[in-house]
């Protein structure tokens, strides 16, 4: 008697096996992303306080640049030279996609952001996507540097009118 798997019960196991996969990649993707999403969150967030807290202690300008096409961020002295203090480069999968100041919105390019000595900024929003939807506005006080997020697009649109100075119509 021949004790052994058929040709048919062993196509069959593994068809079973890829449908059981691919329901846990399935079910695995959406908080791997989430996960993902939340550690750039903190890591802008610690770029950000790294070059206050460098232009403070050493009493000097320096300028945070996000590059939205090369998908980095990273801080230069604002001296002579423009030397590279810090750099993050995000992982795949999670986009740097857009900036917004009071006075510009960008969706490409290179982004400046000069902080002073005391480590001060104008404020300013920046927006990273893991894809399908899932978007992160982070909004940063420049005085504080404290940062908020924010749910989107419109939140941010209405934070900054609330920074613009009120406008006195001449009469």
């Amino acid at each position: 008697m021949n004790r052994g798997f058929t040709l048919l019960e062993l196509v069959v196991v593994l068809a079973i096996m890829s449908m059981i996969a691919g329901v846990a990649i399935a079910r695995l993707k959406e908080p791997y992303c989430i996960a993902r999403l939340g550690d750039v969150t903190s890591r802008i967030e610690h770029l950000d306080l790294q070059a206050r807290a460098y232009a403070e202690r050493f009493a000097r300008d320096v300028r945070l640049i996000y590059d939205l096409d090369k998908n980095t961020a990273y801080v230069e002295s604002g001296d002579t030279g423009h030397q590279e203090l810090f750099r993050l480069i995000l992982p795949s999968g999670v986009l740097l996609d857009r900036m917004r100041t009071c006075d510009q919105q960008m969706e490409n390019g290179r982004f400046a952001l000069d902080l002073s000595a005391a480590g001060q900024s104008s404020s300013y929003a920046v927006r990273l996507s893991a894809g399908e939807g899932r978007c992160r506005w982070l909004f940063f006080a420049g005085v504080t540097g404290q940062v908020s997020e924010v749910a989107g697009q419109d939140d941010i649109t209405k934070l900054f009118e609330m920074l613009r100075p009120p406008r006195h119509d001449a009469r």
